[in-house]
């Protein structure tokens, strides 16, 4: 795997991370946020053109986060994720299992 996908230069174009291929599409976005830490908050996904609101989510972290879904044309597929603990914020990216092949 490269190194994560954000490069110095604001005009780059945000690259896969497992080939460096810059034709990349995204899928899901999903936000969870919530008032205080350790407590259930509100989770908002939004995919094919569709928004799910879960009022009661469930969190990893302590705090807020966020994840774009990717695939780029070489068909690697990965996860871009931004979450926030004691001030900080981190980001990461995971790969995502290959899609199954439709009908």
């Amino acid at each position: 795997m490269t190194p994560l996908l954000l490069a110095q230069d604001p005009a780059a174009p945000v690259r896969c991370p497992f080939c460096g291929d810059e034709s990349l599409h995204h899928t899901t976005v999903l936000v969870r946020s919530r008032s205080a830490e350790d407590e259930h908050g509100v989770e908002v996904r939004v995919e094919g053109g569709d928004v799910h609101v879960s009022p009661r989510a469930a969190f990893v972290g302590r705090r807020d986060d966020l994840a774009i879904d990717f695939y780029c044309e070489s068909g690697h597929r990965f996860q871009l994720r931004l979450h926030q603990n004691k001030g900080n914020t981190y980001a990461e990216c995971v790969e995502l299992p290959a899609r199954e092949p439709g009908p």
